[in-house]
């Protein structure tokens, strides 16, 4: 985000057309990230882990729920 309004920002006193700002936005950006497959792997290793915790703490509380279910109380409808 900050990339790309510093260069719409900059067009301003630039006035370069549609294509050319993307272009420039293009190459910018291509210096931080090698190609798309880097964006997506920084990206998942920012929230892999946070998204596994939520995981195994989900796991977690629905055991201690059904093992507080009394046997007797759940029931099948057919």
């Amino acid at each position: 985000m900050q990339v790309v309004s510093y260069w719409v920002l900059r067009n301003r006193e630039m006035g370069l057309n549609e294509l050319a700002l993307v272009e420039e936005i293009e190459k910018e950006l291509s210096s931080y990230f090698r190609d798309k497959q880097e964006l997506i792997v920084k990206w998942l290793k920012q929230k892999a882990p946070k998204a596994l915790q939520n995981l195994v703490w989900t796991t977690e509380q629905i055991g201690k729920i059904i093992k507080n279910l009394s046997p007797f109380s759940i029931q099948i409808n057919s």
